[in-house]
């Protein structure tokens, strides 16, 4: 954790702003004392210093520039006031907001300033607070969310669509959390739930377990293949035994692919990939 220090001249009205900042940031409110500010900066090392300057005294400004001297080069300042204060800071870097501005208007300026603060995470309180807060008092922000929210949306619409059938639950999880990321997923624990699946919803691709109870993979392709319909659906057979009589058996049945289960996450994308592609 670390800390915004909030500087401005006693009793003024724009250490408000310091108020309303609190329950997004860690931030610590100074007078111009400047043993005090010295002696605080090297006890809690502030990121940035928010500097208050309007109706502020030659001898405070001066005190800033003392200030900047015993911080490091990476520190920032935002300095804010009337622009005939503002015109007697000489800070290197400073960025500097003119008063009368909105609330709004400076939360946005700080924010915008994020990038160019080191540690800015660590003087946030709550990431999420921080998102709130800019939904609140950015229209843009809140166009841009919508509008990554839209491209969301129309990307998982653009997936392809796999469908898993499989008996074993933790070979199920295995293959979702392997396909999730680039495929929209779905996964059903039988050759008959597989079947009745595709009747609602039609699948680009199955991933077929060979070997399962009451309906095995051979016999569930055959189902799925019997109706005229579905004849076109790419199928890749699924196996976890190494046997060559039994690959020569499984690719009798003429399905698009057939992986060992232990081939990996890289050869399966692989080779889902080459499937599609030829489709």
């Amino acid at each position: 954790m670390r800390d915004i220090f909030f500087l401005s001249s006693a009793n003024t009205e724009e250490s408000s702003i310091c108020k309303q900042l609190e329950p997004y940031f860690y931030i610590k409110e100074f007078t111009y004392d400047y043993d005090t500010i010295k002696a605080a900066c090297q006890e809690f090392k502030p990121v940035m210093f928010l500097c208050y300057v309007s109706k502020t005294s030659d001898k405070e400004k001066s005190i800033l520039g003392d200030i900047e001297k015993i911080c490091p080069s990476q520190t920032k300042f935002l300095v804010f006031g009337q622009q005939e204060d503002l015109n007697g800071v000489n800070i290197e870097g400073a960025d500097t907001l003119p008063t009368p501005f909105t609330f709004a208007d400076f939360v946005i300026h700080l924010l915008n300033m994020r990038k160019d603060i080191p540690f800015f995470a660590e003087i946030v309180k709550s990431e999420e607070k921080i998102v709130e807060l800019r939904r609140k008092v950015d229209p843009d922000a809140r166009k841009a969310e919508k509008e990554e929210e839209e491209r969301l949306k129309e990307a998982e619409l653009s997936k392809k669509h796999i469908l898993v059938i499989d008996d074993d639950i933790i070979m199920l999880r295995t293959l979702m959390n392997w396909l999730k990321e680039k495929y929209k997923v779905s996964v059903v624990k039988s050759g008959s739930q597989g079947i009745g699946f595709i009747q609602k919803e039609r699948p680009d691709l199955i991933l077929l377990d060979y070997e399962m109870p009451y309906m095995d993979g051979p016999e569930t392709l055959k189902n799925i293949r019997d109706e005229e319909r579905f004849k076109s659906i790419p199928i890749i057979f699924l196996t976890g035994v190494n046997d060559s009589e039994m690959i020569k058996k499984a690719l009798s049945y003429e399905p698009e692919g057939y992986l060992l289960k232990s081939s990996g996450k890289d050869a399966l994308l692989a080779k889902i990939g080459e499937v599609l592609e030829q489709k």
